[in-house]
């Protein structure tokens, strides 16, 4: 999937989260306090929307902003990161390697 694909199908998603609750663009637009202008573009998928954007988006829409932007399949054999258990790395740096005379 391109970037273009991906800004399409993120607008179609938030279409579809406006359809369910019967609104307008226009009162998406306002609910979220956003410009309509610029909303109408995000559903066109012609925008590259900020992620501080999304989060007022999705609770706008009563979704979670993951709800929205998730519209590519996960990768084959990938465990999702919320089902995913994994030990953090070493912290701090190496030791020193000693200097042989």
């Amino acid at each position: 999937m391109t970037f273009r694909q991906y800004q399409v199908e993120l607008g179609k998603r938030i279409q579809k989260a406006r359809w369910l609750l019967g609104w307008s663009q226009l009162t998406a637009a306002e609910k979220a306090d956003l410009d309509y202008r610029y909303y109408r573009r995000l559903e066109a998928g012609k925008v590259n929307p900020r992620l501080e954007t999304l989060y007022h988006l999705a609770h706008a829409l009563n979704r979670r902003a993951s709800e929205l932007i998730d519209v590519e399949p996960a990768p084959r054999g990938s465990v999702p990161l919320a089902e995913a258990t994994a030990e953090p790395p070493p912290t701090g740096r190496p030791p020193k390697q000693r200097r042989r005379r």
